[in-house]
């Protein structure tokens, strides 16, 4: 799916809705250096998510873009094409963050998600996100990201499957239909999975794609 093609003006609808709403805040860091957001989900077997694309003072461009995760462009989205190729067999990762600000401190983000004049302008991004993931309608969803699980929780609604809990060991959710869920930790940085827990969710997502009949 060609997220630019389809999102492009509606994302940049947000960052001029914001602007033209409160603009108090349009020198707000958040504001001023603008979106990332992937260009392309190529892959609808297994859809990475993250919580929030980083951004380093000094090294980034402050302007929003869409960008590509093959090649990656730093070390996360090298990670991501790395785990996504030893598990999936191919280097074309589908991966989208639940919110398109760039930030790297996620407890600012989670903080801004209550503040009055940041409400509105990230509910406006989780709204667009829930109908790009529903409109990929992937097969499986992978979360690398405490806070995103956590966003992931309250953006969609949990069921109760016996066969996707208790069969293939994962949460079922309701996206467009019924879809499992694996919740882990980032795959690079301080906080990333161990070796040992890197090769467990690996396995652990052939066996859910293998269960489902989708062959890797």
């Amino acid at each position: 799916m060609n997220v630019e093609a389809f999102y492009k003006e509606r994302i940049e609808a947000i960052w001029a809705d914001q602007i033209k709403e409160h603009p108090e805040t349009s020198n707000d860091e958040i504001i001023r250096i603008g979106y990332a957001v992937e260009r392309e989900l190529p892959c609808q077997e297994v859809l990475f998510i993250g919580m929030n694309p980083a951004f380093k003072p000094g090294v980034d461009v402050e302007h929003g873009f869409f960008y590509d995760v093959n090649p990656p462009m730093n070390d996360f989205f090298k990670a991501i094409v790395n785990f996504n190729y030893d598990t999936l067999r191919h280097n074309t990762p589908s991966h989208h963050d639940l919110l398109f600000v760039r930030h790297t401190n996620q407890k600012d983000v989670e903080v801004l998600l209550k503040k009055g004049p940041f409400k509105d302008f990230l509910q406006k991004q989780i709204d667009l996100s829930k109908e790009i993931i529903r409109a990929l309608s992937p097969k499986l969803i992978v979360v690398l990201n405490a806070g995103a699980c956590k966003l992931f929780n309250s953006m969609f609604t949990r069921v109760s499957d016996e066969h996707i809990e208790k069969d293939i060991g994962a949460y079922a959710f309701e996206i467009n239909q019924i879809t499992p869920v694996l919740f882990s930790s980032m795959l690079s940085g301080q906080r990333a999975l161990d070796i040992g827990s890197r090769n467990s969710l690996s396995w652990h997502i052939r066996f859910i794609l293998d269960k489902l009949g989708i062959k890797c």
